[in-house]
């Protein structure tokens, strides 16, 4: 179930999903199941899938796009250092982190974080979404050819590896990011995709990218890196082409709910996690990069000038114990991210709000995440979090 922008409930649109069979990897045909497991396994052991999925729409056969419709010349400007500064990396009690105008980044930037954003890609493209990469309309635009896509925050460029997957001809990726954190070779791989950095997204300007001039916006996994949304909006919106410019935004909210829906019930097991998010909360939003989700993007969004404004919400089970095979496959690729046994990945989380604004000493985040990351894994606890994905478009001049 969707709520709109408007506050009205409505049923969310069945998502179409993709016949595993017919998923190429480039080497061979998988069954659903096998498939389904190769991701996992990629994810959680140590031999991960080298060639990306090539995810094709349901009774969208590839010769209804334009395999030979030509693609604009780039308008962008690789970023100069003389314009932007270089970025800094440094070492940060165990993992590798960012300086970029003087502030220390949030997140890391090493191999770990990079595992962590990779899982929570396939967690919500693959599992969450049924290998839907995007729930904006985009084929009759990108039939018509000269099709712009920019993806803001780009991380590890996945999500842009993937697109160029499902349209490798008929359109054009620019990323952007603070850091690079994708491999070198990734951009050389595809003709189309343009990667950006450092270009700040959280500035007016971004780079030398030209106003007006992209079809679509995507951003995903924002959380406490964003200083202003309301901002952020207002230039996304100056970016894109009037009339038929899209903007899609995949937004986790990471705050741990019960399915007993009454903060009253959360299971005692459990408030370890809820303990854990309300201190990141506190202390991310002292910093000035929230990790709280924006519970007013839809008036934001209307603020900032975007029309046809729509929300569609789909949970993000934590354990197992769901008593759905759909959610069950969903929790256990967000687990294989999220809940090692080390809890390194709520570490990268943790590691630089707590120590620098609630004086943690490192021990005692180490400690905190190593149990807040066993939690999915107790049978009798269930818990979700929720996805949001919010599509909206930019009216005509």
């Amino acid at each position: 179930m969707g709520v709109s922008a408007t506050g009205q409930t409505r049923l969310a649109t069945p998502l179409r999903t993709v016949s595993p069979d017919s998923v190429d990897f480039g080497v061979r045909a998988l069954k659903g199941a096998d498939l389904k497991m190769l991701f996992i396994r990629g994810l959680i052991g140590k031999e991960a899938a080298t060639v990306p999925p090539k995810c094709v729409p349901d009774k969208e056969p590839s010769s209804a796009l334009l395999p030979n419709a030509s693609l604009p010349s780039p308008s962008t400007t690789r970023s100069s250092p003389i314009l932007s500064p270089p970025v800094l990396r440094i070492p940060f009690h165990g993992r590798e982190h960012y300086v970029w105008r003087g502030r220390v980044s949030l997140l890391p930037v090493d191999a770990a974080e990079s595992a962590r954003l990779d899982v929570l890609h396939r967690t919500i493209y693959i599992f969450a979404l049924r290998y839907k990469l995007h729930l904006s309309d985009l084929l009759p635009a990108i039939r018509a050819g000269q099709f712009r896509v920019l993806n803001v925050a780009y991380s590890t460029a996945l999500w842009a590896t993937w697109m160029m997957e499902l349209y490798p001809t008929q359109i054009h990726i620019v990323g952007i990011d603070i850091e690079r954190v994708h491999p070198a070779w990734l951009q050389c791989r595809h003709e189309n995709l343009e990667l950006l950095f450092p270009v700040d997204y959280n500035d007016r300007v971004w780079g030398g990218l030209t106003p007006a001039s992209f079809d679509y916006l995507h951003m995903d996994n924002l959380s406490a890196s964003v200083a202003d949304w309301s901002a952020l909006l207002r230039t996304a919106l100056r970016y894109r082409k009037p009339c038929t410019g899209r903007i899609e935004l995949v937004l986790l909210d990471w705050t741990p709910r019960s399915y007993k829906d009454s903060p009253t019930d959360f299971p005692r097991a459990t408030r370890r996690m809820r303990d854990w998010y309300d201190d990141l909360k506190t202390a991310t939003t002292h910093l000035g990069f929230l990790i709280a989700y924006r519970q007013d993007i839809g008036a934001l969004l209307h603020s900032a000038g975007f029309v046809d404004v729509c929300e569609e919400i789909v949970r993000i089970p934590l354990c197992k114990d769901t008593g759905s095979k759909h959610d069950e496959e969903i929790a256990m690729c967000f687990r294989g991210g999220m809940s090692d046994p080390a809890g390194q990945a709520y570490q990268g989380m943790a590691m630089q709000p707590f120590t620098q604004v609630l004086g943690y000493t490192p021990e005692r985040v180490f400690e905190a995440c190593e149990l807040v990351a066993r939690i999915p894994y107790y049978g009798e606890v269930r818990l979700y979090h929720d996805l949001h994905i919010w599509t909206a478009r930019k009216p005509a001049l």
